[in-house]
């Protein structure tokens, strides 16, 4: 979050990126699950770009998950 000009990342709150999930994983991801997460990154890039930010290192690693609500 942003306070006072400074940006602040709260880590504990998710549970890892999709980068550590995916090679974790044993199984493979089903296709819905690929278009779900794909779908919540660019809704997360649209809101950055309507604020006029742009994020210069979008990658599986950056891309954050929360185990129980499957929010990403």
């Amino acid at each position: 979050f942003d306070y006072k000009s400074c940006m602040y990342v709260i880590l504990p709150l998710m549970d890892g990126s999709i980068q550590t999930l995916i090679r974790k994983s044993t199984v493979h991801f089903l296709e819905e699950t690929c278009k779900y997460l794909l779908y919540c990154v660019t809704k997360g890039l649209q809101h950055l770009h309507k604020l006029n930010i742009i994020h210069r290192d979008i990658k599986a690693d950056n891309i954050l998950f929360h185990a129980e609500s499957g929010s990403v």
